[in-house]
């Protein structure tokens, strides 16, 4: 698939359990299923490089294509790339070169039989075979480089934003405990009724702003998955604004997942978790950010 680094914009990987699709809009990756989030650009850039790179170690001969025992009747993965071959606003055509994933091709399971294809749809409807289908080997170890967990390339900030970027801050809980602030060049200021910064921030407070923030900006959640959680307990709603307008409202939450409590941050279906030493700085900010 040389081309898919330029050209593609969709590519769904599939196997028996799971499916991520992706999908190019304006320029910029997104996660279109199981949830809809942005994409982690080096997870992007690398799933795009070993798609364009991947090589065919050999290619199968006539008596091995039709050998059942190839694995390809119920390929344990596939992947599905599209590419627009129009740019107009007539009818759209579109290449869809589709790789899928049987059994092993050595005794040492070191190697891959594929079969790989490519085909033309023109409104939706295929017209013809662009080239394929063939069967070939791939290297195993390759192939598991490409991951068919949703997790990997979500983005793992909440906030598709720089942290310096953010200039007010809102935190409200359940219990009607309420805090704003705003920032302005002289750093954060406890902000009125109206919104307008009013007295400066400082200490452990200016440190729980900064923190959180940059939390919400960036790549660290441990986890990003469907908001399937057996039960949450929302403990903050959270509004952030950039000097463009708001950002997203998110909720901090207490949830358990198959039993286990954890912390995460829940906006628009996707729920991020982190790790233990973050929901300890979460407690942290709480007490900083309601109780100065």
């Amino acid at each position: 698939m040389p081309g898919v680094a330029s050209g593609a914009n969709r590519i769904v990987i599939e196997n028996p359990k799971s499916k991520v699709d992706l999908v190019k809009a304006q320029g910029r990756w997104l996660v279109d299923e199981p949830i809809r989030a942005t994409t982690a650009d080096p997870a992007m850039k690398q799933l795009l490089q070993t798609l364009g790179t991947l090589p065919i170690s050999r290619f199968a001969d006539d008596v091995e294509m039709q050998d059942a025992s190839l694995g390809l009747q119920s390929p344990i993965a596939s992947i599905q790339v599209e590419s627009p071959l129009d740019t107009g606003a007539g009818a759209r055509r579109v290449r869809i070169e589709r790789l899928d994933v049987g059994g092993p091709a050595d005794v040492a399971r070191t190697t891959m039989f594929v079969r790989v294809s490519a085909v033309i749809q023109k409104d939706g409807v295929q017209v013809e075979s662009a080239w394929g289908p063939l069967v070939a080997v791939v290297d195993r170890a390759r192939l598991d480089s490409i991951a068919g967990d949703v997790s990997v390339y979500a983005s793992k900030a909440v906030l598709r934003t720089s942290a310096a970027d953010v200039t007010s801050i809102r935190v409200v809980d359940p219990r009607g405990g309420r805090a704003a602030y705003r920032r302005t060049i002289d750093g954060w200021f406890v902000a009125d009724g109206e919104g307008r910064p009013n007295v400066k921030v400082e200490g452990e407070r200016a440190k729980a702003i900064r923190e959180f923030v940059e939390l919400l900006c960036g790549e660290r959640a441990a986890e990003v998955r469907p908001d399937d959680a057996e039960k949450f307990e929302v403990v903050w709603t959270i509004e952030t604004g950039v000097s463009e307008g708001p950002l997203p409202v998110v909720d901090l939450v207490r949830c358990s997942i198959q039993g286990k409590p954890r912390v995460g941050i829940h906006v628009k279906g996707v729920l991020r978790l982190y790790d233990v030493d973050a929901e300890r700085q979460i407690e942290a900010w709480s007490r900083a950010l309601f109780n100065p």
